[in-house]
């Protein structure tokens, strides 16, 4: 019997310090359709486009809102960007990259992995 009681706790505690997910409601999150960045001798530019679905009675239709920043570097552009709102972007529903800049640079920055 001890031993059983034993085994679970030590179920128990070594489930307690798996790390969960964090769960973020979908009203919360900015979903990145695609992204524009400019680089310049000084600055880079940059404009990421929401995609809104919007739910009507034949069906699902898509509105588009867009965020312009500019920056010194990429990852005060992205912080310029993540600045103009409260929600957080999610960046794996993204479908195009637009830009004259380094994409690998740009990938790593925006944590994107595939386009």
């Amino acid at each position: 019997m001890k031993k059983i009681i034993i085994q679970v706790l030590i179920i128990s505690i070594f489930l307690m310090l798996i790390p969960k997910p964090e769960y973020k409601e979908l009203n919360h999150l900015i979903l990145v359709n695609k992204i524009e960045i400019t680089c310049t001798n000084n600055y880079i530019n940059g404009t990421i486009f929401e995609i809104i679905p919007i739910k009507e009675d034949n069906g699902v239709k898509y509105k588009e809102k867009k965020y312009n920043a500019k920056g010194k570097s990429l990852e005060e552009l992205k912080i310029n960007l993540e600045k103009q709102t409260t929600n957080k972007f999610y960046y794996k529903s993204i479908r195009k990259i637009k830009t004259n800049c380094n994409r690998k640079e740009i990938k790593n920055t925006f944590h994107i992995k595939n386009p």
